[in-house]
């Protein structure tokens, strides 16, 4: 029998679901995430905003990083580059619903691997699995 070593995303997530950073500014997006993540096993911390998504990562290690490109005060891109610092197992996504060749080069910079297009059930069914994390990726919603 082989062994195979998990990845830290994989092993939260076999141990209690993975802990998810999820920050946009849209406001019927932030209620679903409340809603799908705790139904799906997860632990979940909801921001309006950026300066709010850095604070949580001050206050706690996550697993999972989504968010938003475009927020209040700070960019999707700024936290990431704050979370490689405190949480830099952390696999971070990163969501917008703009498809400029613009946003995509932006958001490589720090690192992530561009993945287009994706969709919410891929992202949940991805999520889901924990076999699956989302990987450093920019999505394009």
């Amino acid at each position: 029998m082989t062994s195979t070593k998990l990845s830290n995303s994989e092993a939260a997530y076999e141990a209690k679901g993975l802990s998810i950073l999820f920050a946009d500014d849209e406001r019927s997006l932030q209620e679903l995430m409340k809603l799908e993540f705790p139904r799906m096993g997860h632990r979940v911390t909801v921001c309006p905003d950026g300066i709010t998504a850095a604070a949580a990562l001050e206050k706690d290690t996550f697993d999972c990083l989504l968010v938003d490109l475009d927020m209040p005060g700070l960019s999707g891109i700024d936290v990431i580059a704050k979370a490689r610092d405190l949480c830099p197992d952390a696999e971070a996504v990163v969501l917008t619903g703009k498809s400029s060749l613009e946003t995509a080069i932006a958001a490589l910079r720090p690192g992530l691997r561009a993945q287009f297009p994706i969709n919410a059930r891929d992202l949940f069914a991805a999520l889901g699995d924990g076999r699956e994390p989302p990987g450093n990726a920019i999505v394009l919603m």
